[in-house]
């Protein structure tokens, strides 16, 4: 197993660019193993420098939106088109400026209760990986954030 590294950047847009160089890395790996990129995105406001790198002239066209899963790793329980929701800033950072089909995105059904949002939700992912429980779905990256005061 590879040792793991620290990498510390002056400011987020450094760090952005660079994990943008690195999402279009990895998935470019992905796709070539198994076909797709399966990404949980984070909320709040500190990875919208990245989303908006991801759907810059840079590197939108260098990344291969037919064959990515969206799928959101955190979300708020608000309607999807709140000012609060998480689904809502991916949407406008990214997902509305890049050529990922909208099949391929899986926001949380925050429509419905929670109970119910949670089960329809892990059924989405069970599909979309084609795992029955109590088998548990990897996931390429899962992108988590400590915002501004962590």
């Amino acid at each position: 197993m590879e040792q793991p590294t620290v990498d510390v950047f002056p400011d987020i847009d450094q760090l952005s660019q660079s994990v943008a160089g690195l999402i279009q890395e990895w998935s470019a790996t992905r796709i070539r193993e198994a076909g797709r990129f399966t990404i949980a995105l984070a909320g709040g406001s500190t990875p919208k420098a990245l989303y908006r790198y991801l759907a810059s002239d840079a590197f939108r066209a260098q990344l291969d939106w037919e064959r990515f899963e969206i799928f959101m790793g955190d979300e708020r329980y608000v309607p999807l088109d709140h000012e609060d929701s998480n689904f809502r800033m991916a949407r406008e950072a990214l997902l509305d400026h890049v050529p990922v089909q909208d099949r391929r995105v899986h926001p949380v059904p925050t429509h419905l209760s929670p109970a119910d949002a949670a089960r329809e939700y892990e059924q989405t992912i069970r599909e979309v990986f084609d795992v029955p429980a109590p088998d548990v779905p990897v996931i390429d990256l899962i992108l988590l954030g400590i915002g501004p005061d962590g």
